[in-house]
Order: structure tokens, then sequence, then C-alpha cells
């Protein structure tokens, strides 16, 4: 845990600003948790997708949230692949955020 502050003169209420502590402590958690993977292409990936990642060294399979997509057409080769930056939510039994 690394403590942060953040000052604003919006959020008057204890309400209001307990609600955005626990949206900024989530964002940063997520940000501990990204990460990028290749693969063939897909157009019907978009951002705020999630996506199931088979790994094939492990045979471990996460799911994960497509925060952003890069991608690549190699014209000589007809290779067509795409780079999505992610964070890991979790898989059947294990999720990132419990209740």
């Amino acid at each position: 845990v690394k403590p942060a502050m953040w000052t604003n003169g919006f959020f008057t209420s204890r309400k209001e600003q307990q609600v955005m502590a626990e949206l900024i402590a989530l964002h940063i958690w997520f940000r501990l948790r990204m990460s990028q993977i290749e693969c063939w292409a897909n157009p019907c990936i978009q951002i705020n997708d999630q996506v199931r990642v088979y790994e094939r060294i492990t045979a471990t399979t996460f799911i994960h949230y497509v925060r952003g997509i890069s991608t690549h057409l190699d014209c000589d080769t007809g290779e067509y692949t795409m780079t999505l930056t992610t964070h890991w939510l979790g898989n059947d039994d294990d999720w990132g955020i419990s209740q």
C-alpha cells in the first residue's frame, strides 16, 4: 500500500470523499495488474471488452479487461496481429475484486 493525497474542493461531503477515495484506490490497484498480450487480430475485440486469456505454458486461464489496442499488418506475409493492453480481473474462482 502506497499512501497518496489528492485535494479538491468539489467533494465536500464525507460520503463523496469516501467514494472518490475508493475510486482512486481501485484505479491504482488496476494499474498494478496491467500487462500486454500479443495475439492474432480480431476486429470484434474493442476497448472495454473482457477477454479470456489461455496461457499456453502454464495452461491457466484468466479474464482480462481490455484498456488499449494496437494492431499491426505485415503486407508481405499477411500476418495481422494485435497487442492488447489489459488488466487482470481473475478467473471463475479467484476474482480480482471481491465484495
